[in-house]
């Protein structure tokens, strides 16, 4: 059920401190880097704090043959996982950059929200601080390997090589979270 948060966090903790920093230099002035970076990630939390509660929330009240959360866990990252390939061949900032990133927060807070959802929809109460403890261990693993995955990756000079890596890393994880986790209603787990 957690193994999506190892490649949530090599996403966003090898994009942010790493590959966008080295794709900025080549597209903004170096000066400036810093400022374009920090307003790009401004933004995304902004769209986070909308996009993520309102998501979590709509999968609350939907429903299909594949459950409540998975549609919306899948959807999201699947449109990550498009974006992604749009980012990796950007070559400028407003259309390329700019733009696909705000795409990819959106994408991934529509996934974030609903996944979520599942310790509290499918762990019985009394383990639910153990779940959230491997979620977090998960989500600490990605922090780590990303560390010293995405560095070396883009130590090669190729940008689009290390999006690639780190995409098909989130699409791994979703994929055994979605086919691993067997979604039961909210009130079973109670």
């Amino acid at each position: 059920m957690n193994v999506y948060w190892f490649g949530q966090a090599f996403l966003w903790n090898g994009l942010h401190p790493i590959i966008l920093p080295a794709i900025l230099l080549g597209l903004v002035p170096e000066t400036q880097k810093n400022s374009y970076l920090g307003i790009l990630t401004f933004i995304g939390l902004m769209l986070a704090m909308v996009i993520q509660p309102l998501s979590g929330s709509l999968s609350d009240r939907s429903g299909s043959r594949w459950g409540q959360r998975r549609p919306w866990v899948l959807g999201g990252t699947l449109a990550a996982l498009l974006i992604l390939a749009g980012m990796a061949a950007s070559t400028e900032w407003l259309v390329g950059i700019m733009i696909t990133y705000l795409l990819l927060q959106v994408a991934m807070n529509i996934a974030q929200g609903p996944i979520q959802a599942l310790i509290p929809d499918l762990v019985p109460r009394e383990r639910r601080g153990f779940a959230s403890g491997i979620k977090n261990l998960f989500d600490m693993g990605g922090l780590v390997v990303t560390s010293l995955v995405a560095g070396q990756l883009m130590g090669s000079g190729n940008p689009a090589l290390a999006i690639a890596i780190t995409g098909g890393i989130l699409a791994a994880g979703t994929a055994v979270t979605l086919l691993g986790t067997p979604e039961l209603p909210a009130a079973v787990a109670d």
